[in-house]
């Protein structure tokens, strides 16, 4: 497959400074707790400005993931000036509309903040009003950044984005030793702003070195600009249905045990870190190599960058499941137990944790899956698949929930994710036929023998250090790490003493 090594290279600069960016953050909110606490203005912080993200996030990722394949499509019809033509259209459309929505924002803000948060009254009604006003234009850079990142993954350059996530953490984290004290919190709604400013800024010089140079462009009869459109409103449909998936599935955990919710969440928690840290990070270098290959009418390499996909996600995701399913309660107490978390609660969190580690390599194939559609122009299928997945964990929550409490929510999650990943990849299959059968076959008894042989290494080597200390917390530290460096290496053994070995037939 063509570009696979400035693929590699991609992959670990993201990741690489993906860690740096969870590191500074995790700093970040430590500064936040100590120079502004837990009160009623931070709630009044928190709620403003979760209302201008809902729209901000979800609108800000369709718009990286409808813009790549049109810019690919504009730069091998009609060449690089158009492509540039087409960018500042779009940035100027993005800025007049957004500032419709600022304004229509500020005159509203009452009503909005009211309907999201309805047990605020008196000052902290004003407050949160105050502060939603005062963060609404988060919404225009934010959009501005996802049209900068996305012109640049189109040109398969990343690491502009990556340097992004770092300078927005900085400018946080400055705030806060600096200024927080003074300005306190509509201080550091201006500077979630600035953040994002900082970011825009790392874009456009590197935008400019790919060729771009602003110029006013408005169009709005523009062909392009109405494909990405259309590109567009299915995405936000498929977001939506996953956001609605979640909403229902905390619906039903509140009728469970009170703390239900809460396990499901922080559950949830550890399975996001390893998504979005890595899987994310892979399938955001795979796409715009799909998107292009379509374009370029090159469907070998594209049938090659689905195939390498799937089996780089699995390499990836299948020991990460077995260590979450294996070592969920250590794991939980490690990260989560102490003061208020007790032993009770990391023993029902871990055990959604197992549950929804089932799911794990699935939920990895659903991002690449989604995007091999978009890649092919095939916006509508994904939905579908969506809307089917949330029919299925719905009826599943509804039975498993009231026998296994948590638990089933998590089980129903991983088991409609999976039938998901299924026909998505059965249906791309059908389509490009980027793979045979056997092929197939081949590589799940490869990864299922190294994964029993590195599920026996974690269970040994966690029994062997089960009653070793008297130190909770430095007994749980050492029977993970060690646990899940025996087991990956044995992973990694395995796979390397299997990877001549053809087992196709």
């Amino acid at each position: 497959m063509k570009n696979i090594g400035t693929m590699k290279r991609s992959t670990l600069y993201i990741i690489y400074f993906g860690v740096i960016t969870k590191i500074l953050l995790f700093i970040k909110d430590i500064l936040t707790a100590s120079k502004i606490g837990v009160n009623y203005k931070m709630d009044s912080y928190l709620l403003a400005l979760s209302t201008i993200m809902l729209i901000t996030k979800i609108v800000g990722d369709g718009l990286i993931v409808a813009i790549i394949p049109v810019l690919q499509e504009i730069q091998e019809k009609h060449g690089e000036k158009r492509r540039i033509e087409y960018t500042n259209n779009l940035v100027n459309v993005t800025v007049i509309l957004s500032f419709i929505l600022i304004i229509m924002g500020y005159l509203l803000a009452p009503k909005i903040i009211m309907i999201f948060g309805p047990g605020f009254k008196g000052v902290e009604l004003e407050r949160t009003i105050f502060l939603y006003r005062v963060g609404l234009p988060i919404i225009m850079v934010s959009w501005i950044r996802s049209i900068g990142g996305g012109f640049l993954q189109a040109d398969h350059a990343f690491r502009a984005g990556a340097k992004g996530g770092v300078s927005n953490a900085v400018v946080y984290i400055i705030y806060l030793i600096l200024f927080a004290e003074k300005f306190n919190l509509t201080g550091l709604m201006i500077v979630g702003i600035i953040a994002v400013i900082s970011q825009i800024y790392i874009l456009l010089k590197t935008m400019e070195k790919h060729g771009y140079k602003y110029a006013w462009k408005l169009d709005l009869k523009d062909k392009y600009l109405l494909k990405m459109v259309k590109f567009l409103l299915p995405i936000l449909i498929g977001v939506g249905v996953n956001e609605v998936n979640n909403s229902i599935d905390n619906a039903i955990a509140s009728t469970l045990p009170i703390g239900s919710i809460a396990e499901l969440s922080y559950a949830n928690e550890i399975v996001n870190l390893f998504l979005g840290l890595f899987i994310t990070t892979i399938v955001t270098v795979i796409f715009p190599v799909l998107s292009e290959s379509h374009s370029k009418k090159d469907i070998e390499n594209l049938k090659a960058g689905i195939n390498h996909g799937i089996v780089v996600l699995s390499k990836v995701a299948i020991p990460v499941s077995i260590i979450l399913m294996t070592m969920a309660e250590p794991i939980v107490k490690t990260v989560f137990e102490r003061g208020a978390f007790n032993a009770e609660a990391s023993f029902f969190t871990a055990a959604a944790l197992a549950y929804y580690a089932m799911g794990l390599t699935a939920m990895s194939f659903i991002p690449l899956i989604t995007r091999a559609y978009y890649s092919i122009h095939d916006m509508k299928t994904p939905v579908i698949i969506s809307f089917l997945a949330l029919v299925v964990n719905v009826i599943i929550d509804l039975l498993l929930a009231p026998i296994m409490g948590a638990r089933g929510v998590a089980l129903g999650t991983s088991i409609s994710v999976i039938l998901a990943a299924i026909i998505g990849i059965h249906d791309l299959n059908r389509r490009l036929q980027f793979t045979e059968r056997k092929a197939i076959r081949g590589i799940l008894v490869k990864f299922s023998v190294a994964a029993v042989i590195m599920t026996t290494g974690i269970l040994l080597t966690y029994g062997a250090f089960a009653t070793s200390l008297d130190n909770v917390f430095l007994h749980n530290v050492i029977t993970v790490g060690l646990s899940i460096v025996v087991g990956l290496g044995l992973y990694i053994l395995v796979c390397k003493v299997l990877e001549p070995i053809n087992l196709y037939y």
